[in-house]
């Protein structure tokens, strides 16, 4: 009988009149990789807090390694013996890796620090995983994934009993998670086990022994390894029917709007070369969704670079004859970057203003004209309701100011938007309320770029999807061949 080290039984968790986990019931068995995906981000910054830190809850039993550590009747703040991992590094980064590993590693006694010692027995643990990191380097030149792989074997070395992985795949690159993969794998072995939190299914689904999907707080369900094989839940369907119900709009419209331009191209990349880029050519027409997919990430930072402005070694890239930066500043190309409420959305303005915020390029004295501004209200008001007479957008929730980010390029209407990784740091339900956004944009005959190596809700509104390899184009796929998301990948 598997040894339990974790049990989640009836946990409820109130703060300031705000129910956060509600009846929730979870349980992770030694030796296993247990998945956490969430439906939308309720509760899960609670669940891996109260996971750590045995912080008060309103009801329920907390059990770790069979023992009792929290409930309702007594809580004692105290850490647990789990380690979490996540885009923020909690290594010491003026110490050495070994320093990181051992010396602040739980359980150490040693009074005197040995560094030629430390060093071989890290040797020793990166050679079992099939990495080479030397144990002289101090933490703050390590990569992301070096930093990612010294944590875990910092917590390896800890004795900690439960280890959690939360969103790797949004800072590191494909290779670097399937590598991650393989370390846990190799650690469940020696009856480690993890919680890996991910929003991708079919990521969670090929890695975890189960899957526990969670919605508002509460575990929905539990997935097996033979349910997930045998498709018995299948979530990128429903994503994909929902999804369905957005692009059965008529798009003939769009067709006939643009009827006279849509066979020109209005976004050229002419054999552009940078040092992973290897004269990449593509071209994007009015009114068209099409998704660059780079297959092994080799890429994805160059080619951002790129769309931000930086000087291309070789090649051209254009909207409609005017250079990329010229074409920025003249609005006929927007850039809506990997998280649009972080870098283009202002605080300190309304609602309206930051709708409204590059629409002095387009018309002289707006700002001084109160007529503009209420027929802007008019017009909008209809579209994104009563908010658009808010003043202070800080009280907005990451739906609305979401709806602002992508109505602010409907306002805009430039001639193509470079949507950068639109899916990679939000919940699936979010991620289906972005999709609708860029169906709008494509309804307004605005084309879109879309780099996201998570395409699987992209399908529906996509009508064509770039594969890329090695940086340059492998292969090309229309609207009638992305049917099956698991044949292209």
């Amino acid at each position: 009988m598997k040894n339990e080290i974790l049990r989640m039984e009836r946990v409820t968790l109130i703060e300031d009149g705000v129910t956060l986990l509600n009846n929730l019931n979870l349980s992770i068995y030694s030796g296993e990789i247990m998945g956490l995906l969430s439906i939308n981000a309720n509760g899960q910054s609670a669940l891996l807090d109260l996971i750590c830190r045995n912080i008060p809850i309103h009801y329920g039993r907390i059990y770790l390694d069979e023992q009792l550590v929290n409930s309702h009747r007594h809580s004692n703040m105290s850490y647990n013996p789990v380690a979490l991992i996540e885009k923020k590094s909690w290594l010491v980064d003026s110490l050495t890796v070994s320093d990181n590993v051992f010396v602040l590693s739980h359980g150490f006694r040693g009074a005197i620090i040995n560094p030629a010692r430390l060093n071989r027995e890290l040797k020793k643990l990166t050679e079992e995983i099939g990495v080479e990191i030397d144990g002289d380097t101090h933490v703050d030149s390590l990569s992301d994934f070096e930093c990612c792989i010294i944590e875990i074997l910092k917590a390896v070395m800890s004795g900690m009993k439960l280890i959690i992985l939360q969103d790797i795949s949004s800072f590191l690159n494909g290779k670097e998670v399937s590598r991650v993969h393989d370390i846990m794998h190799f650690y469940t072995k020696k009856g480690i086990s993890f919680l890996y939190v991910c929003n991708q299914y079919d990521e969670i689904s090929k890695l975890c022994d189960r899957v526990a999907i969670m919605e508002n707080g509460k575990i929905r369900s539990i997935l097996r390894k033979q349910d997930m094989e045998g498709k018995r839940f299948d979530y990128p369907t429903l994503v994909k029917e929902s999804l369905d119900e957005i692009s059965k709009k008529d798009r003939a419209d769009i067709s006939k709007n643009f009827k006279d331009v849509n066979k020109k191209p209005v976004f050229i990349m002419e054999d552009v070369g940078q040092e992973s880029i290897k004269g990449l050519s593509l071209s994007v027409r009015y009114g068209e969704c099409v998704v660059l997919f780079d297959t092994d990430d080799t890429f994805n930072e160059e080619i951002i670079k790129v769309f931000s402005g930086q000087p291309l070694n070789t090649g051209t890239i254009c909207v409609e004859d005017d250079p990329l930066p010229v074409s920025i500043e003249k609005n006929k190309a927007a850039i809506i970057p990997e998280k649009p409420i972080q870098n283009m959305l202002f605080p300190h303005l309304s609602y309206l203003d930051n709708i409204c915020f590059t629409a002095d390029r387009r018309l002289r004295g707006f700002w001084r004209s109160v007529r503009i501004r209420k027929s802007i209200i008019n017009e909008f008001l209809p579209i994104v309701g009563e908010n658009i007479h808010v003043k202070n957008i800080s009280n907005l929730s990451i739906r609305e100011l979401y709806c602002l980010a992508y109505h602010r390029i409907y306002f805009q209407r430039p001639r193509i938007a470079i949507c950068i990784k639109p899916f990679s740091t939000i919940d699936y339900s979010l991620r289906l309320y972005v999709a609708e956004l860029m169906q709008k944009l494509l309804d307004r005959g605005i084309a879109l770029l879309v780099l996201e190596k998570n395409i699987t809700e992209l399908l529906p509104v996509a009508d064509r999807l770039i594969m890329v390899k090695g940086g340059q184009i492998h292969a090309e796929f229309s609207r009638d061949e992305l049917k099956s998301l698991s044949d292209i990948i």
